[in-house]
């Protein structure tokens, strides 16, 4: 099917429209890749059974001869794959397994979700099945956050744990390093869940505002929909914050840019501890980093080294974000110097430094 030794194809199965997030980063690394001179190319299998997609991708691995072959590795079905990615070897290409959430974390969400009891303990038992042996013919495999030690039986070696990369070109520099207002402005943007922990910062800003009474000192912009919207609405309307907390739906693009202009702290994931994770990689806070902002997360991101001024980590816990303290944080980071930041995130986040090494490019 494809026979190039400088060609790149990235293999994935998941719907475009139900998630805009995946689309756009594995659009973002094929173009990227196109840029440093690859044959790059994105084939995204979509419609028919989930059987026959997975029939479908273990058909196109299979064709794939002579190249750089990375697959986004569904979350069981995985030994339907074992066999095509054998013969993709033998062919001459170079496999990489990418694996964006660890299995031990899907079966954790299997379990505490709504499916009912035949079809939650199928899942599971698909899952648990599709253990580590199925990893074992690629090259390489990429993960995001830490796997149990069932799931990475004899594939340590071969595993990068490795962020989430960003095309910083899509992504401009926010252009007011200073926001004029006195107030400091945050601003989270996701399509909202509960283990984003927003509740956490309206928490924080009622206790804030009991303490110092009518001194208002930080505003939240919720930018997004979600599960979890209505009821972040009510706890900000049962406290009484609609001065503080705005709710503005979806927005993106240039929209979004100009609201991130406008801002001066970001806020990341703060419930990860709620879905049974104590690291991540979040592409937000990467889009943070590049646009610029500094940005509040909790838990370990193995592009960001605990001693990174402009990430302002807190603890895995419910606890109310504590107001005060991140404002003195914010005044020791004082004056932010958003080119600084964006450097960052183009030396530790860009795709071009994910994609040298996944393929060892700098090792060559």
């Amino acid at each position: 099917m494809k026979n190039n030794q400088n060609g790149l194809t990235y293999l994935a199965i998941y719907d475009q429209k139900k998630f805009p997030g995946i689309h756009k980063k594995i659009s973002g690394f094929v173009s990227v890749a196109k840029k440093m001179g690859f044959a790059a190319n994105l084939s995204n299998i979509e419609g028919v059974s989930a059987i026959g997609r997975l029939l479908r991708l273990a058909k196109e691995i299979a064709g794939v001869k002579n190249s750089k072959l990375i697959i986004r590795w569904p979350a069981y079905g995985g030994f339907l794959l074992f066999f095509p990615v054998i013969f993709a070897r033998l062919s001459g290409s170079f496999v990489v397994a990418d694996v964006p959430t660890p299995r031990v974390v899907a079966l954790a969400e299997i379990a505490s979700g709504n499916q009912n009891f035949f079809k939650r303990n199928l899942s599971l038992l698909a899952v648990a099945l599709d253990g580590p042996w199925v990893l074992w013919p690629v090259n390489r495999v990429i993960q995001y956050a830490e796997e149990s030690s069932y799931f990475s039986f004899l594939n340590k070696s071969r595993t990068y744990l490795m962020g989430n990369g960003i095309d910083l070109s899509s992504i401009p520099l926010k252009l007011n390093p200073e926001a004029a207002s006195k107030k400091v402005q945050l601003i989270a943007v996701a399509n909202v869940e509960s283990w984003h922990g927003y509740d956490r910062v309206i928490q924080g800003i009622s206790a804030h505002r009991e303490k110092f009474k009518d001194e208002l000192a930080v505003t939240f912009s919720i930018v997004g929909e979600g599960e979890e919207i209505q009821k972040l609405k009510e706890l900000a309307a049962a406290l009484k914050l609609e001065s503080e907390v705005f709710f503005l739906g979806k927005v993106d693009g240039d929209a979004l840019f100009a609201l991130y202009d406008t801002a001066n702290i970001a806020i990341g994931s703060l419930g990860l501890h709620r879905k049974g994770l104590t690291s991540a990689s979040s592409l937000k806070d990467r889009e943070y980093c590049a646009v610029g902002l500094p940005f509040v997360a909790s838990g370990f991101d193995c592009d960001f080294s605990p001693t990174y001024p402009y990430r302002y980590s807190i603890s895995l816990t419910d606890d109310a974000l504590d107001i005060e303290k991140l404002l003195d944080w914010y005044q020791g980071i004082n004056p932010v110097d958003s080119k600084e930041i964006r450097s960052y995130a183009l030396m530790h986040c860009d795709f071009e430094a994910k994609i040298r090494k996944i393929f060892s490019l700098d090792e060559i």
